[in-house]
């Protein structure tokens, strides 16, 4: 028997079990008294069909959504049935792989993978396939990601890696030399930009983390991973195994909910602000929702002033993986020692808190590209040959200068980025050209701005979803009022009774 056939045999037995249920419950409860069990019971089950996601070493990945696993994990690349059931759990990508239990996922394949490395695996091909055919726009982005691997655009020259590394031993120059000034003369602006150098320095090695979470410099898991050690977390605070971790959810799955469970795009959401209706249901505890009324005035001052610093926090409260907490205290250590040069403490203090408010700059670079972009129901990104169409629609690319792509790390290219998650910055400018002749010829829009319009599109969509929750929060307490009417008069009814 074909494994094809095998997987089509799984949905008559849910049905029938299905059916046995609800039979059941017309015997025991009568019709009436079913519904308002399916209706109870239905939400709370899809609730348990669901876990939180873990990584490779067993870490969980919280805001991550996965489905409860059980049995064989077939998986299908170009028409080949794979059978992965027990390298799922070594897989690098941790159990993100448990999604495409019995679905196609030759997209998500060829995107985030070397074709080569199946045949490294040896897995057991347990039956084959059509390959579901998906539009132009799919095929096109087929043909370019095979043209991109032949092009040799997968492989990074080392040269990039010394010129960012220059970058930064200039930039901590600074620091250091702007602070020595400041001792020296007192000045001001010598202050302000010792602090600026710093909060550069944050910037860069962030933009460095990415690069090398993503495999992009070394293209070796293992040493890119030691150098998002030193980047991530001892040169930006940041917790670099955690931020991988979810970061690998959003890529698959950005701006994604399950219905009725919950978001599963967890570096999208913040428990400070809404940025989709499809959110509301999540988020609505009236101590929350009086806040979120003025989330269009605040998300612009809040990055700023606490951004990356939350991040910090967020990421060290969330991670129990031993070479994190000592990333922390290295990073506390080289940052304590520059500001211990500094000869009050209040200017110690105060240099500090400057930093962190230019680097909040790097806070709003990484959200302006997916803030004001629409949501999705995670399953339907899932579908064969949406891939590279629901990469292009959930993000915003921000058109500058050539000279000013290091100041947004390569990430205001976030349609190839996104499309070619392989792709090293470096190669952006060189394909962009291309992306945007595959996205004319297709009839697909590719959206654009420069970055202050980014940045007022994500306030203005603020305001919209704000309105939206006002008027949930108007119907739910028209329904509120009138449950209490029937429940008083309901209470009258039964006092006339007893009498």
């Amino acid at each position: 028997m074909s494994t094809t056939r095998n997987i089509m045999q799984v949905t008559p037995n849910i049905q029938e079990e299905g059916e046995g249920q609800k039979n059941s419950l017309k015997k025991e409860t009568g019709e009436g008294k079913q519904r308002t069990s399916i209706v109870k019971k239905e939400p709370e089950a899809k609730r348990e069909a669901y876990c939180k996601g873990l990584a490779e070493d067993g870490a969980v990945i919280n805001g991550s959504l996965r489905p409860v696993h059980r049995g064989e994990l077939l998986i299908g690349v170009e028409g080949k049935w794979y059978d992965a059931t027990k390298f799922g759990k070594y897989h690098p990508g941790g159990d993100i792989i448990y999604e495409f239990e019995n679905k196609d996922a030759t997209a998500q394949f060829l995107a985030y993978h070397d074709p080569n490395i199946l045949k490294k695996l040896k897995l057991k091909i347990k039956g084959e396939y059509d390959v579901p055919g998906g539009n132009d726009f799919h095929m096109a982005w087929l043909r370019l990601n095979a043209k991109f691997e032949k092009e040799g655009r997968y492989k990074t020259p080392i040269g990039f890696l010394y010129s960012r590394v220059a970058i930064l031993i200039a930039l901590f120059a600074g620091v250091v030399g702007m602070i020595y000034m400041y001792r020296a003369t007192g000045q001001a602006v010598l202050f302000g930009l010792g602090a600026a150098c710093l909060a550069a320095i944050w910037q860069q090695s962030g933009f460095l983390m990415h690069d090398t979470m993503h495999n992009h410099i070394l293209h070796n898991r293992r040493e890119d991973q030691r150098l998002g050690f030193i980047f991530g977390n001892v040169l930006v605070g940041i917790a670099g195994q955690w931020w991988r971790d979810e970061h690998n959810e959003h890529h698959v799955f950005t701006n994604t909910v399950v219905d009725g469970v919950g978001p599963s795009d967890p570096q999208m959401v913040e428990d400070v602000w809404i940025q989709s209706e499809l959110l509301i249901p999540y988020f609505f505890q009236p101590s929350v929702t009086i806040i979120l009324q003025c989330q269009q005035y605040y998300f612009v001052p809040l990055c700023i002033i606490a951004g990356l610093l939350f991040v910090k926090i967020d990421s060290l409260t969330h991670t129990s993986r031993s070479i994190d907490i000592i990333g922390a205290v290295l990073h506390i250590g080289w940052v304590g020692a520059v500001l211990l040069y500094l000869p009050t403490l209040s200017d110690k203090i105060f240099f500090y808190f400057l930093a962190n408010l230019f680097s909040g700059i790097l806070s709003i670079q990484l959200l302006v590209s997916h803030y004001a972009k629409p949501w999705t129901e995670k399953d339907a990104t899932k579908t064969p040959g949406s891939f590279a169409a629901r990469q292009v629609e959930a993000v915003l690319d921000i058109t500058c200068p050539p000279w000013l792509d290091w100041f947004h790390g390569g990430l205001h290219i976030h349609s190839v980025h996104h499309m070619f998650p392989r792709m090293c910055r470096c190669h952006y400018r060189e394909v962009y050209d291309e992306i945007i002749g595959m996205c004319e010829d297709h009839n697909v829009e590719l959206d654009r701005c420069g970055w202050i319009e980014a940045i007022q599109r994500c306030v203005h969509h603020f305001g919209t979803v704000k309105g939206k929750l006002a008027a949930k929060i108007a119907t739910k307490s028209s329904v509120d009022l009138a449950s209490q009417g029937l429940r008083r008069r309901q209470a009258a009814g039964n006092r006339i009774t007893i009498q």
